[in-house]
């Protein structure tokens, strides 16, 4: 199976369950990759990083460091009740009861690769309360790169490519010389052939829930096609236990999303001999009180 034939699932399932670390992981900095079915894929030094192993191994799919990941973030914040009920087809999303922690009308662009973490620009700490939901609202659109090189000396790079059908996505080209940028557009979250803007609660590999609606450009109207998706609104509820909670004492909040071994994914081709395509994989958000 390849991200030619697959592109906007694969996408909308690398999207959804990389926000929904923020449900399955408040305070915490233990990768869910693994628990995601998707393995990192073998390190230098390993002896690992063949054809072989990845395709007999790791089912010729694993995640990496990508070398940009970019993405636009409008607005994150904590919630004490769901802010999506309901089901697929008639989702209602309320914000009422929850509270901003960053806000930008405009957009907060930023490439998560290049460093270990990379923090969002700090909000208003939130009222005193236990946070067991939280929302993110993004962009429906990324724009990513990256490499990987084999035992062997081998090296894929990514290069830009747009396919009638699918869109646009990463190839993997081991006839290049450096990685080069591709976008991937998030416009669909249907499944079995049927268009979707809605997605309704489901529980995640590793506990947690996860619902999201596709909007249009103002952030809050409903998508009626994938011709004016422009936004992703994802809710999440922690795993039972695990919930954030901001005290009296608590002098701030921050965010910080990881890509390292995680933000990144490679494919087999369809044929399942080679690697042939690159793509997006779940980043690892994490709330961290002071």
């Amino acid at each position: 199976m390849s991200l030619k034939t697959t592109a906007n699932k694969f996408i909308a399932i690398a999207a959804l369950t990389g926000l929904s670390a923020i449900g399955l992981s408040f305070g915490s900095s233990t990768s869910k990759a693994s628990e995601l079915n998707m393995p990192v894929c073998p390190k230098e030094g390993s002896g690992n990083r063949t054809l072989v192993y990845i395709g007999n191994n790791q089912n010729g799919f694993c995640t990496l460091t990508p070398e940009k990941y970019e993405l636009t973030i409008y607005e994150m914040g904590l919630c004490t009740t769901n802010p999506i009920t309901g089901t697929t087809g008639s989702l209602v999303y309320d914000k009422t009861n929850c509270t901003p922690t960053m806000t930008m009308a405009a957009g907060k662009t930023v490439d998560l690769a290049g460093s270990v973490t990379a923090a969002l620009p700090a909000g208003s700490k939130p009222p005193s309360a236990t946070y067991n939901y939280a929302y993110i609202l993004i962009s429906n659109k990324f724009t990513l790169k990256g490499s990987y090189t084999l035992d062997n000396g081998v090296t894929y790079y990514s290069r830009p490519i747009v396919d009638g059908t699918w869109g646009e996505y990463g190839k993997a080209d081991k006839t290049l010389s450096a990685s080069q940028e591709h976008n991937e557009t998030l416009d669909d979250l249907g499944f079995g052939g049927s268009w979707s803007g809605e997605m309704s609660a489901q529980t995640m590999a590793g506990g947690g829930k996860v619902a999201a609606i596709l909007l249009q450009s103002d952030g809050e109207t409903k998508a009626t096609g994938r011709a004016n998706v422009a936004r992703l609104l994802g809710a999440f509820q922690t795993n039972s236990g695990s919930p954030v909670v901001i005290e009296d004492s608590t002098k701030g909040l921050e965010v910080t999303l990881k890509v390292t071994d995680s933000g990144y994914a490679m494919m087999f081709n369809d044929a399942g001999s080679d690697i042939g395509e690159f793509g997006s994989a779940p980043f690892k958000p994490e709330f961290k009180t002071w």
